[in-house]
Protein backbone atom coordinates (compact mmCIF):
# COMPACT_ATOMS: atom_id res chain seq x y z
CA UNK A 1 0.00 0.00 0.00
CA UNK A 2 1.22 3.44 -1.05
CA UNK A 3 1.67 5.63 1.68
CA UNK A 4 1.86 9.51 2.98
CA UNK A 5 5.86 10.19 3.27
CA UNK A 6 6.29 12.81 6.35
CA UNK A 7 9.44 15.09 6.98
CA UNK A 8 11.31 12.62 8.29
CA UNK A 9 11.39 10.27 6.12
CA UNK A 10 14.20 10.01 3.64
CA UNK A 11 13.16 11.06 -0.19
CA UNK A 12 10.95 8.03 -1.76
CA UNK A 13 11.59 6.94 -5.76
CA UNK A 14 7.42 7.97 -6.24
CA UNK A 15 4.73 10.02 -4.31
CA UNK A 16 1.15 9.75 -4.00
CA UNK A 17 -0.16 13.47 -4.75
CA UNK A 18 -0.97 14.75 -1.55
CA UNK A 19 2.66 14.17 -0.17
CA UNK A 20 3.49 17.49 -2.62
CA UNK A 21 1.65 19.86 -0.72
CA UNK A 22 4.19 20.53 2.02
CA UNK A 23 6.47 21.28 -0.21
CA UNK A 24 4.23 23.29 -3.15
CA UNK A 25 2.84 25.28 0.48
CA UNK A 26 6.25 26.36 1.83
CA UNK A 27 8.23 26.98 -1.90
CA UNK A 28 4.57 29.46 -2.76
CA UNK A 29 5.09 31.05 -0.21
CA UNK A 30 9.08 31.40 -0.09
CA UNK A 31 9.02 32.89 -4.00
CA UNK A 32 6.08 35.16 -2.67
CA UNK A 33 8.23 37.23 0.29
CA UNK A 34 11.07 36.47 -2.71
CA UNK A 35 10.47 37.00 -6.23
CA UNK A 36 13.15 37.42 -8.92
CA UNK A 37 11.96 40.39 -11.58
CA UNK A 38 13.34 41.42 -14.89
CA UNK A 39 12.60 45.11 -13.97
CA UNK A 40 10.50 45.06 -16.96
CA UNK A 41 6.53 45.54 -15.84
CA UNK A 42 5.03 43.39 -19.37
CA UNK A 43 8.02 41.06 -19.00
CA UNK A 44 7.18 40.50 -15.32
CA UNK A 45 3.29 40.53 -15.56
CA UNK A 46 3.42 37.40 -18.07
CA UNK A 47 5.74 35.71 -16.10
CA UNK A 48 3.38 36.09 -12.89
CA UNK A 49 6.16 37.66 -10.85
CA UNK A 50 9.20 35.81 -10.56
CA UNK A 51 11.60 33.99 -12.44
CA UNK A 52 13.06 31.66 -9.96
CA UNK A 53 13.27 28.01 -11.23
CA UNK A 54 13.75 29.09 -14.68
CA UNK A 55 16.52 28.84 -16.92
CA UNK A 56 16.44 32.25 -18.55
CA UNK A 57 18.56 32.99 -22.13
CA UNK A 58 19.15 36.41 -23.52
CA UNK A 59 19.91 36.33 -27.27
CA UNK A 60 21.33 39.08 -28.97
CA UNK A 61 23.96 40.68 -31.85
CA UNK A 62 27.05 42.51 -29.84
CA UNK A 63 26.11 46.02 -28.80
CA UNK A 64 22.02 44.73 -28.51
CA UNK A 65 22.09 45.46 -25.01
CA UNK A 66 22.32 42.15 -23.61
CA UNK A 67 25.07 42.49 -20.82
CA UNK A 68 23.60 45.91 -19.96
CA UNK A 69 20.24 44.19 -19.42
CA UNK A 70 21.93 41.30 -17.44
CA UNK A 71 23.48 43.24 -15.20
CA UNK A 72 21.16 45.50 -14.59
CA UNK A 73 19.15 42.63 -13.39
CA UNK A 74 21.85 41.43 -11.35
CA UNK A 75 22.04 44.82 -9.23
CA UNK A 76 18.12 45.97 -9.47
CA UNK A 77 17.03 42.53 -7.35
CA UNK A 78 20.19 43.17 -4.46
CA UNK A 79 19.45 46.59 -3.88
CA UNK A 80 17.95 46.86 -0.20
CA UNK A 81 17.19 43.89 0.12
CA UNK A 82 17.99 40.74 2.42
CA UNK A 83 18.57 38.34 -0.34
CA UNK A 84 21.53 37.92 -2.81
CA UNK A 85 21.96 37.43 -6.52
CA UNK A 86 25.50 36.46 -8.06
CA UNK A 87 27.13 37.85 -11.76
CA UNK A 88 29.71 35.23 -13.78
CA UNK A 89 31.49 37.22 -15.22
CA UNK A 90 32.68 35.54 -18.30
CA UNK A 91 33.94 38.47 -20.84
CA UNK A 92 34.53 41.96 -18.98
CA UNK A 93 37.69 42.68 -16.87
CA UNK A 94 36.92 43.15 -13.08
CA UNK A 95 37.15 46.90 -13.44
CA UNK A 96 35.32 47.33 -16.62
CA UNK A 97 32.51 45.37 -14.61
CA UNK A 98 33.07 47.79 -11.34
CA UNK A 99 33.03 50.55 -13.64
CA UNK A 100 29.19 49.56 -15.18
CA UNK A 101 28.38 49.14 -11.04
CA UNK A 102 29.67 52.75 -10.69
CA UNK A 103 27.46 53.69 -13.02
CA UNK A 104 24.16 51.76 -12.29
CA UNK A 105 24.62 53.33 -8.73
CA UNK A 106 25.57 56.45 -8.99
CA UNK A 107 24.30 58.03 -12.29
CA UNK A 108 25.90 61.18 -13.41
CA UNK A 109 27.59 62.42 -10.56
CA UNK A 110 29.34 65.33 -12.40
CA UNK A 111 26.04 67.47 -12.99
CA UNK A 112 28.29 70.68 -15.09
CA UNK A 113 29.21 68.45 -17.54
CA UNK A 114 26.74 65.17 -17.21
CA UNK A 115 29.16 62.88 -16.94
CA UNK A 116 28.45 59.34 -15.54
CA UNK A 117 30.16 58.13 -12.30
CA UNK A 118 32.92 56.14 -13.61
CA UNK A 119 33.80 59.05 -16.03
CA UNK A 120 33.97 61.53 -13.26
CA UNK A 121 35.61 59.23 -11.02
CA UNK A 122 38.35 58.09 -13.34
CA UNK A 123 38.67 61.81 -14.07
CA UNK A 124 39.19 62.95 -10.68
CA UNK A 125 41.60 59.75 -9.24
CA UNK A 126 45.03 60.74 -8.40
CA UNK A 127 47.70 59.66 -6.47
CA UNK A 128 47.16 61.60 -3.35
CA UNK A 129 43.36 61.22 -3.21
CA UNK A 130 43.28 57.33 -4.16
CA UNK A 131 42.65 56.00 -0.34
CA UNK A 132 39.71 58.81 0.38
CA UNK A 133 38.15 57.79 -3.07
CA UNK A 134 38.47 53.98 -2.18
CA UNK A 135 36.79 54.57 1.03
CA UNK A 136 34.28 56.37 0.26
CA UNK A 137 33.74 54.02 -2.93
CA UNK A 138 33.43 50.93 -0.71
CA UNK A 139 31.02 52.75 1.86
CA UNK A 140 28.78 53.00 -0.88
CA UNK A 141 29.12 49.80 -2.17
CA UNK A 142 28.35 48.46 0.91
CA UNK A 143 25.54 50.82 1.92
CA UNK A 144 24.12 50.01 -0.95
CA UNK A 145 24.47 46.40 -2.06
CA UNK A 146 25.08 44.95 1.65
CA UNK A 147 26.82 41.76 0.56
CA UNK A 148 23.77 41.00 -1.67
CA UNK A 149 25.15 40.87 -4.90
CA UNK A 150 28.37 38.48 -5.55
CA UNK A 151 30.57 38.30 -8.80
CA UNK A 152 32.72 35.86 -9.67
CA UNK A 153 34.57 34.46 -12.19
CA UNK A 154 34.30 30.54 -11.66
CA UNK A 155 33.18 29.25 -14.86
CA UNK A 156 32.13 25.62 -13.35
CA UNK A 157 28.71 24.51 -12.55
CA UNK A 158 30.09 22.89 -9.80
CA UNK A 159 31.07 26.12 -7.94
CA UNK A 160 27.76 27.92 -8.61
CA UNK A 161 26.39 25.04 -6.72
CA UNK A 162 28.76 25.86 -4.33
CA UNK A 163 28.14 29.51 -4.10
CA UNK A 164 24.68 28.62 -3.53
CA UNK A 165 25.25 26.01 -0.35
CA UNK A 166 27.90 28.79 1.16
CA UNK A 167 25.22 32.20 0.48
CA UNK A 168 22.57 29.83 2.22
CA UNK A 169 25.00 28.28 5.17
CA UNK A 170 25.12 31.93 5.90
CA UNK A 171 21.58 32.29 6.41
CA UNK A 172 20.59 34.40 3.28
CA UNK A 173 18.46 33.31 0.41
CA UNK A 174 20.13 33.27 -3.41
CA UNK A 175 17.74 34.42 -6.08
CA UNK A 176 19.44 34.49 -9.22
CA UNK A 177 22.91 34.16 -11.41
CA UNK A 178 23.65 35.62 -14.32
CA UNK A 179 25.86 34.44 -16.60
CA UNK A 180 27.44 36.68 -18.56
CA UNK A 181 29.22 34.96 -22.06
CA UNK A 182 28.21 31.80 -21.29
CA UNK A 183 28.66 30.72 -24.99
CA UNK A 184 32.61 31.52 -24.01
CA UNK A 185 32.84 28.85 -21.56
CA UNK A 186 35.88 26.69 -20.81
CA UNK A 187 36.61 23.88 -23.07
CA UNK A 188 35.34 20.80 -21.77
CA UNK A 189 36.73 17.43 -22.83
CA UNK A 190 37.20 18.66 -26.00
CA UNK A 191 33.50 20.06 -26.00
CA UNK A 192 32.58 21.88 -29.98
CA UNK A 193 30.63 24.90 -29.30
CA UNK A 194 27.11 23.12 -29.60
CA UNK A 195 28.40 20.08 -27.12
CA UNK A 196 29.43 23.23 -24.80
CA UNK A 197 26.03 24.67 -25.51
CA UNK A 198 23.82 21.45 -24.35
CA UNK A 199 26.31 20.75 -21.98
CA UNK A 200 25.83 24.21 -20.02
CA UNK A 201 22.41 25.22 -21.36
CA UNK A 202 21.11 21.76 -19.52
CA UNK A 203 23.47 21.98 -15.92
CA UNK A 204 21.96 25.53 -15.68
CA UNK A 205 18.76 24.17 -16.25
CA UNK A 206 19.31 21.62 -13.92
CA UNK A 207 20.63 23.99 -11.41
CA UNK A 208 17.87 26.32 -11.54
CA UNK A 209 14.70 24.26 -11.29
CA UNK A 210 17.17 22.03 -8.23
CA UNK A 211 18.10 24.91 -6.17
CA UNK A 212 14.83 27.35 -7.49
CA UNK A 213 16.52 30.07 -8.53
CA UNK A 214 16.86 31.77 -11.40
CA UNK A 215 19.71 31.49 -14.32
CA UNK A 216 20.02 34.05 -16.70
CA UNK A 217 22.25 33.19 -19.62
CA UNK A 218 24.02 35.60 -22.28
CA UNK A 219 24.14 34.60 -25.78
CA UNK A 220 25.29 35.81 -29.25
CA UNK A 221 24.02 35.42 -32.73
CA UNK A 222 26.15 35.45 -35.81
CA UNK A 223 26.87 38.62 -37.46
CA UNK A 224 24.63 37.22 -40.31
CA UNK A 225 21.62 37.62 -38.66
CA UNK A 226 19.70 40.78 -39.90
CA UNK A 227 20.25 43.52 -36.97
CA UNK A 228 16.22 43.69 -36.83
CA UNK A 229 15.49 40.15 -36.57
CA UNK A 230 12.76 40.22 -33.92
CA UNK A 231 12.59 36.48 -32.66
CA UNK A 232 16.07 35.12 -32.10
CA UNK A 233 14.93 32.01 -29.94
CA UNK A 234 16.03 29.73 -32.29
CA UNK A 235 19.19 31.84 -34.14
CA UNK A 236 22.21 32.05 -31.47
CA UNK A 237 25.06 30.68 -31.68
CA UNK A 238 23.87 26.76 -31.42
CA UNK A 239 21.07 27.95 -30.32
CA UNK A 240 19.25 24.80 -31.11
CA UNK A 241 20.68 23.24 -28.09
CA UNK A 242 20.24 26.51 -25.81
CA UNK A 243 16.65 26.73 -26.97
CA UNK A 244 15.38 23.52 -26.16
CA UNK A 245 16.66 24.04 -22.69
CA UNK A 246 15.56 27.49 -22.20
CA UNK A 247 12.20 28.11 -20.31
CA UNK A 248 11.92 31.70 -21.21
CA UNK A 249 13.95 33.61 -24.27
CA UNK A 250 14.67 37.48 -24.86
CA UNK A 251 15.94 38.56 -28.12
CA UNK A 252 17.33 41.63 -28.31
CA UNK A 253 17.28 43.44 -31.89
CA UNK A 254 17.69 47.09 -33.35
CA UNK A 255 15.30 49.35 -34.45
CA UNK A 256 16.14 50.85 -37.82
CA UNK A 257 16.45 54.27 -39.46
CA UNK A 258 14.58 54.71 -42.63
CA UNK A 259 18.29 54.45 -44.00
CA UNK A 260 18.53 51.25 -42.36
CA UNK A 261 20.68 52.28 -39.82
CA UNK A 262 20.08 51.60 -36.53
CA UNK A 263 19.09 53.94 -34.07
CA UNK A 264 21.27 53.28 -31.38
CA UNK A 265 19.40 54.74 -28.26
CA UNK A 266 16.92 52.20 -28.89
CA UNK A 267 16.71 48.66 -28.45
CA UNK A 268 13.52 45.93 -29.27
CA UNK A 269 13.05 43.26 -26.53
CA UNK A 270 10.99 40.13 -27.16
CA UNK A 271 10.64 37.66 -24.23
CA UNK A 272 9.15 34.66 -25.44
CA UNK A 273 7.29 32.54 -22.32
CA UNK A 274 7.78 29.24 -23.80
CA UNK A 275 7.07 26.61 -20.70
CA UNK A 276 4.87 29.29 -19.00
CA UNK A 277 2.00 30.85 -20.71
CA UNK A 278 3.63 30.01 -24.33
CA UNK A 279 3.01 34.03 -25.21
CA UNK A 280 5.34 36.54 -26.59
CA UNK A 281 5.71 40.13 -25.31
CA UNK A 282 7.30 43.07 -26.66
CA UNK A 283 8.73 46.11 -25.75
CA UNK A 284 11.03 48.65 -26.79
CA UNK A 285 13.63 50.26 -24.38
CA UNK A 286 15.98 53.24 -24.51
CA UNK A 287 19.49 53.42 -22.78
CA UNK A 288 19.45 55.31 -19.90
CA UNK A 289 23.10 57.10 -20.72
CA UNK A 290 23.69 57.98 -17.24
CA UNK A 291 23.09 55.02 -15.28
CA UNK A 292 23.79 52.44 -18.19
CA UNK A 293 20.39 50.52 -17.75
CA UNK A 294 17.79 50.14 -20.53
CA UNK A 295 14.88 51.21 -19.88
CA UNK A 296 10.84 50.90 -20.86
CA UNK A 297 9.77 53.57 -23.40
CA UNK A 298 6.13 54.66 -23.98
CA UNK A 299 6.59 53.56 -27.80
CA UNK A 300 4.18 50.74 -29.07
CA UNK A 301 6.09 47.99 -30.38
CA UNK A 302 3.81 47.24 -32.76
CA UNK A 303 3.40 49.86 -34.70
CA UNK A 304 4.51 50.00 -38.39
CA UNK A 305 7.27 52.03 -37.95
CA UNK A 306 8.99 49.41 -35.64
CA UNK A 307 8.88 46.46 -37.65
CA UNK A 308 11.35 44.32 -39.39
CA UNK A 309 12.23 45.86 -42.54
CA UNK A 310 11.40 43.00 -44.31
CA UNK A 311 7.63 42.69 -42.87
CA UNK A 312 7.80 46.44 -43.76
CA UNK A 313 9.31 46.54 -47.19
Amino acid sequence: MITQQTKTEKQKPFYITSDLIEEWAEITLRDKESSYLTGIDDFDELLEGSLRGKFLALIGKGGSGKSIFGLQVATGNSINTNTVGAFLNGEMSNANLFSRILDYGFGATDKTNNKRASLHFKDTLTKSNKEAMVAKLRDKMNMMFKDSLIVTNETNVESLYKLVATVRNSGKEVLGIVVDSAAMMDSKNGMGNTELAEYYSKEYKKLANKENICVLTIYHVPKSVPNDKRDLSEDGKDAGKIFDNADVTISFSSILDEEGKRIKELKYLQLFDKRGSGEYRDVICEVDQNHLVLRKTGYDPYDERFKERSLRD
